[in-house]
């Protein structure tokens, strides 16, 4: 693993989450474009909030507002991750330099009763994603940016304004995949059926046949890999 961490710098904010299907648009490649580009940049400069929402093209980007020195993105697994932000940092990580492991292991830890609701939903349906200045739109993008996957669907976002720890404070959002219980089980007869591996238990009373399993007794108890909350039929 690449212990070494990707900030996000550049003068003020604000930065952007974006899906990387519509980087494009961002991207602004024609003259067109670019006016449209600039104009959405003007749109999250408005945001005047530590974390908002900004329509672009058929769906949405998040906007990390406020006067942002750095952000980052934690991935924990593919299910949900930490955007993190610099309030300022002490001596030591000045000195020293800040690891992934060292932040990773430190917000990985915080309980979730410690953050609060931003009561924001952001809805995934390209697993690639990407977080970057947002002033970086036209074709050249001049500082640094972080690109990471996420499974399509929809994530709650909370936050904790101030996370101090070394000496050094951070705001931290805590992205979470929203999960669908009947969506659950669909998936899981699915990965039955096509001999997925699984870790875990999950136990279910039906009869008949469900995703093409038939089952003879009213009771079967399996275990799960993975779950995905954008099944339907």
């Amino acid at each position: 693993m690449n212990n070494e961490i990707t900030w996000i710098e550049c003068d003020g904010g604000p930065h952007l989450l974006l899906e990387s299907k519509y980087l494009k648009i961002w991207k602004g490649e024609n003259k067109d474009e670019y006016k449209k580009a600039s104009e959405y940049y003007e749109e999250t400069c408005l945001i005047d909030e530590y974390i908002g929402e900004l329509s672009i093209g058929s769906g949405k980007c998040i906007v990390i507002s406020d006067d942002i020195t750095s952000s980052t993105w934690i991935s924990h697994g593919n299910t949900g991750g930490f955007l993190v932000v610099i309030n300022y940092v002490g001596e030591k990580y000045l000195n020293e330099g800040l690891k992934f492991d060292t932040l990773y292991n430190e917000i990985s830890k915080i309980e979730d009763d410690q953050f609060i609701d931003t009561n924001l939903k952001y809805q995934v349906t390209d697993e690639e994603l990407y977080l970057f200045a947002a002033c970086d739109y036209g074709k050249e993008w001049i500082y640094n940016h972080c690109k990471f996957n996420l499974l399509p669907g929809n994530y709650s976002i909370k936050m904790i304004e101030e996370y101090i720890f070394d000496d050094s404070n951070f705001r931290v959002f805590k992205f979470n995949l929203m999960t669908n219980k009947v969506s659950l089980v669909r998936y899981r007869l699915t990965a039955l059926r096509c001999g997925t591996n699984m870790t875990g238990t999950m136990t279910l009373c039906t009869h008949g046949t469900a995703k093409g399993v038939r089952h003879r007794t009213a009771m079967i108890t399996w275990n799960v890999w993975w779950t995905s909350p954008a099944l339907s039929g």
